[in-house]
């Protein structure tokens, strides 16, 4: 979400960006309509007139807390170590380029400018596959000014496309060090970026493939239903028709 970093009191606290109404509507009108129910059981029809003590809430919510907690505190982590990792991934991409353009050089004497451009636009393919990889999206339209149709049409059907351009980028590498292009110690130094590039992706890939456990999952859904449902068995001889509202 990119937004307005000087919006605004009002418009920053009705803003529906960043919220999860639009996935939780549904359940937050079921319960409001059990807590209806309830008062209106409680109140109008006088069906039961118990209530529960405040004390099992009290123990509910402190577990509910404990799980909470580490829900929010997991998702800030991997959402922090990503962008870390994808500042890594801009830091080496800018070291990269730079590297490209002073340790290839033609041994002739010539232009070398091709062989720069044809290496660095084949690492902005990389970094936009890359990206599209961990989306489970293939958008060849944003990759295809940078790379040749071919070679992408070759890769097209690898279960890690990214891998395949820097094995691509590699081989170009080792076939400029032959040619005389690039000589032992200028290889070791690319391929050392190119050994940083797949740390990082690897990295990226751990954090997309490892969800929060699924038992802390299961386990906080379990108790958000049952302190959801008795909540208003809990308040509504104290607080009679203003349970749905608090609800």
């Amino acid at each position: 979400i990119v937004y307005d970093r000087k919006p605004s009191w009002l418009a920053q606290v009705f803003t529906p960006s960043g919220t999860a109404l639009n996935v939780v509507w549904k359940r937050v009108l079921l319960t409001t309509a059990l807590a209806l129910l309830v008062t209106l059981a409680h109140d109008e029809w006088e069906i039961f007139k118990y209530s529960l003590t405040p004390l099992p809430f009290s123990l509910i919510g402190l577990a509910l807390s404990i799980y909470l907690g580490f829900r929010n505190n997991t998702g800030y982590d991997r959402f922090w170590e990503g962008r870390k990792l994808w500042g890594r991934m801009v830091n080496v991409s800018r070291t990269f380029g730079r590297q490209v353009q002073s340790l290839v050089r033609d041994p002739e004497g010539g232009y070398a400018s091709e062989v720069h451009k044809r290496l660095t636009y084949l690492h902005i393919a990389y970094v936009h596959t890359m990206r599209q990889h961990l989306r489970d999206q293939n958008i060849r339209d944003e990759v295809a000014p940078f790379a040749d149709a071919a070679f992408l049409d070759a890769i097209d059907g690898n279960l890690n496309r990214p891998i395949s351009i820097l094995n691509e980028m590699g081989r170009q590498l080792r076939e400029l060090h032959d040619k005389g292009w690039l000589d032992n110690i200028g290889l070791q130094t690319l391929e050392t970026g190119l050994t940083e590039m797949t740390g990082v992706q690897g990295a990226c890939e751990r954090i997309k493939s490892t969800p929060i456990p699924f038992s802390y999952t299961v386990l906080m859904h379990r108790i958000v239903l049952v302190y959801c449902v008795g909540l208003p068995f809990g308040i509504v001889s104290s607080i009679h028709l203003l349970t749905p509202v608090v609800v």
